[in-house]
């Protein structure tokens, strides 16, 4: 079986890091506090505008590409491995760029550094944008472990 498995939220915990670090700068910089602990994002758990979001992500991103994968992730993916799975990384982490300074290359070098120093093994790595349908297909990915609401329902028809 052709396993994708997405980062950000699946192999990252996105959202405790946008709990613990978001809260911080919306409270120092904005007088905001944590509004929707369950929305998806950390636009959405602080109410924010998409300019204010994107000035926190400005700053934070080079904290959170450096943050751990989650616990047992190289574990799980090794054992799918060892079982005759092929697994696929999809990620949508270099589609938009525009609230830092980094660019898609750089974004590129240092996502594969990251799953080299997590242990995150895969058979190949693909950077897609949207909901991910067309690089699953043209892939022939049997199963996607997707968390972003929108994909889900998209990759749900």
């Amino acid at each position: 079986m052709k396993i994708g498995i997405d980062v950000d939220g699946v192999l990252t915990n996105v959202e405790q890091f946008e709990i613990d670090f978001a809260s911080q700068y919306y409270f120092i910089n904005t007088n905001r506090h944590i509004e929707n602990p369950y929305g998806y994002g950390s636009q959405k758990i602080f109410n924010a505008e998409v300019n204010e979001d994107n000035k926190f992500w400005s700053k934070a991103i080079y904290k959170y590409v450096k943050e751990p994968a989650r616990r047992y992730a190289s574990e799980v993916i090794k054992t799918l491995k060892n079982k005759g799975h092929e697994i696929f990384i999809i990620t949508n982490r270099i589609s938009d760029l525009s609230y830092c300074d980094i660019s898609k290359s750089k974004m590129i070098k240092i996502l594969k550094k990251w799953l080299k120093k997590n242990k995150i093994y895969y058979d190949k790595l693909i950077f897609s944008s949207g909901t991910k349908i067309d690089d699953l297909q043209k892939n022939k990915v049997d199963i996607m472990i997707e968390d972003t609401p929108k994909n889900i329902m998209a990759l749900a028809k």
